[in-house]
């Protein structure tokens, strides 16, 4: 995840809107998208709940955090259903989301 994390932090930096757009939806078409259909595959492959085990890890919340700020709407050219085709990846922010610590987290906040 941190891969994929790190090209979408790339293109913060980009002034030019078109620009930033345009390059987003390169890395979606290309190295981005690659990485999170693998991803997927690796999770499925896994066979748990969550990402790395049964339990909630740093994982978990680095995949939840991820998919919170990737259906926010506020990165342009991210589409906010970028992650809805990857069922696994859903399953586990959706697990996630539903924990009761983090359900009294955002309650919080």
């Amino acid at each position: 995840l941190e891969d994929i994390v790190q090209l979408l932090y790339s293109t913060f930096s980009i002034q030019d809107l078109e620009a930033k757009i345009a390059k987003r939806k390169e890395l979606l078409d290309g190295p981005m998208g690659q990485k999170i259909a693998a991803l997927n595959k690796v999770l499925e492959a896994n066979g748990k709940k969550l990402a790395v085990s049964d339990v909630i890890t740093s994982a978990d919340i680095e995949l939840y955090c991820f998919k919170k700020l990737t259906s926010a709407g506020f990165l342009d050219g991210i589409p906010t259903d970028l992650l809805d085709r990857y069922p696994k990846i859903m399953a586990c922010a959706s697990a996630v989301a539903a924990h009761p610590a983090v359900v009294k987290w955002n309650a919080e906040h």
